[in-house]
């Protein structure tokens, strides 16, 4: 092979580690937008276990995603269903979360 030849090869393997860098800082920030949302259905639940809440935690979790749905244009809907699918994430499978957060994983894994 020719030094041109390798070069090109070597520029190539640069790409893809590249490529695979920038795949697992992505999903290093959804797990934690996850993780996020895994914490605000906690929190809003407590909320009603508490009794701090004269609504009770339905009503304070579609509030709460009303406020995160306006600040990240989705839908309150979206959010909620979300905010579910982040609390069963982190209390079924946290390992699957934990590999996500640390970037050896992706959420096609358990979607």
């Amino acid at each position: 092979m020719s030094g041109s030849a390798i070069d090109d090869l070597r520029r190539a393997e640069r790409f893809v580690e590249r490529a695979l860098a920038a795949r697992r800082r992505i999903a290093v920030a959804e797990a934690a937008e996850v993780a996020l949302l895994a914490e605000a259905h906690a929190w809003v639940r407590s909320l009603d276990a508490q009794g701090t809440t004269s609504h009770g935690s339905d009503l304070a979790a579609r509030d709460l995603a009303a406020q995160l749905g306006a600040a990240t244009r989705i839908g309150d809907r979206t959010v909620q269903a979300r905010m579910d699918a982040a609390a069963s994430l982190s209390t079924l499978l946290p390992a699957t979360l934990a590999a996500w957060q640390e970037g050896r994983s992706t959420g096609g894994t358990f979607r």
